[in-house]
This record gives structure tokens, sequence and C-alpha cells, in this order.
């Protein structure tokens, strides 16, 4: 995502992987970012995420954000990932 295409008022999304509590088996969470205020000369971003008090993102960690919501597919154990594809067809197909 760049900062140029974001708005004040918009709200986009943040992926993340992590550790499912204390042990090796791995997530991906989704958060939103709700977007304050941009300076696109100096390329920041002020930004709340995942409701905490605003603060800066830089154009690195802004470039991360997504703009519509990913489709995520939960496994037997809890855990999340990333739909692929395949799988994302295959719902919209069977949702007509």
């Amino acid at each position: 995502m760049k900062i140029e295409k974001l708005q004040p008022g918009q709200v986009v999304f943040n992926v993340v992987r992590q550790n499912m509590g204390n042990t090796t088996m791995k997530t991906t969470s989704v958060f939103k970012v709700y977007i304050k205020e941009i300076d696109p000369e100096f390329q920041w971003v002020l930004a709340s995420w995942n409701g905490n008090p605003p603060r800066k993102f830089y154009k690195r960690t802004v470039s991360k954000w997504r703009e519509k919501k990913p489709v995520m597919i939960t496994s037997p154990m809890g855990s999340q990932r990333l739909a692929t594809r395949e799988e994302i067809k295959a719902m919209e197909q069977k949702s007509v």
C-alpha cells in the first residue's frame, strides 16, 4: 500500500505471523489499522493499530498494509493462514 493512496479515516489491515501462546506453532493474525493523519512529504502516517493510541508509521511498514481484509482459513488446531487463490475461487463459486 502506498502512502499516496491513504486517506484520513480509512481502515486498512495489517497481517502478522506470530506464535500461538508458548508453543512453536505459528498463526496468522489480521489487525485493523485506523488512519488518523498523513504526511506524504515526509512519508509517515499517524495511525491507530489494533485500538492502541495513534503513533507514526513510516513508508516501509505502511507498504505491508492491505486495503481489503484478507480471507483466512482456520485449521482444526486453531491456527490461521491466508487462503490461496484457488480456495477463494472455490468459496465464491460455492456461495453463488
